[in-house]
């Protein structure tokens, strides 16, 4: 995937191999010489590093983390590759601000923000192409965009490949790209509901439902989030992504 940036730009590419721990000592070191590092590997293997990371956001240090492989995007590689956690951990990573993609146009709104932001960002991407929703120049300002649907009165929350597959159900879905910091205008709006879904492919635990349901007990609003996550247990299923979304309800 990265073929076309080393091919044009030599040197502002440096191959880390599989070492991710030294790939964000480097890239912290690139950052407080002044560069824009961006750091991409595979989502399952960014935990190796996570006191690396941990550390560099106790500093504030401004590296853009691509962790590409999302949830249970790598279906068919076992369960070594799914990203089933990560949502909690980059969440606990003080000063952050954390992504979650859904389409090739808000991942290019999301890399525009990153160029000029100061903070550390996470921007979690799905493997695959995906439909388009969002315009050419749309600006991921808002952290969140809702999908109104007229035939389903209660929103389903989620975020990247879920929103293609509530879409496609016929929900009401709101695509809440970013957890953290959390968008208190979607408090707002939510706070009009009763009862609204939360659907994630994460265990329970600090995932989406968890930001979601945090964000609103800490705004005193009384609606009730009714969340649809993986199942507390290891997951050692194989086959494709729906095929493994099925076999847990999900």
């Amino acid at each position: 995937v990265l073929d076309l940036f080393r091919a044009n730009l030599p040197a502002q590419f440096v191959h880390c191999g599989i070492s991710e721990q030294n790939m964000v000592n480097v890239a912290v070191g690139l950052a407080l010489a002044g560069k824009k590092p961006y750091i991409f590997a595979m989502s399952p293997f960014f935990l190796r590093a996570y006191e690396q990371l941990k550390m560099a956001a106790m500093h504030g240090v401004p590296i853009t983390i691509i962790s590409v492989g999302a949830g249970l995007s790598y279906a068919g590689a076992g369960p070594t590759h799914y990203a089933t956690e990560d949502l909690a951990c980059y969440r606990t990573l003080v000063g952050t601000e954390v992504y979650t993609v859904s389409t090739a146009n808000l991942a290019a709104s999301i890399a525009r923000n990153s160029v000029e932001s100061n903070k550390m960002m996470v921007v979690r991407l799905e493997r695959g192409e995906t439909p388009e929703y969002y315009g050419d120049g749309y600006r991921a300002q808002e952290g969140y965009f809702h999908f109104n649907h007229p035939n389903d009165q209660q929103p389903h929350v989620t975020s990247g490949y879920l929103v293609h597959r509530l879409r496609e159900r016929g929900h009401n879905v709101i695509d809440l790209y970013r957890c953290k910091p959390f968008p208190q205008r979607l408090v707002m709006e939510l706070s009009e509901y009763a009862f609204v879904h939360c659907v994630e492919e994460q265990y329970a635990a600090g995932g989406l439902g968890s930001a979601l349901m945090e964000a609103m007990g800490d705004a005193g609003k009384k609606t009730r989030i009714i969340r649809k996550t993986l199942p507390d247990r290891a997951i050692y299923e194989n086959g494709t992504r729906d095929e493994l979304r099925a076999g847990m309800a999900l």
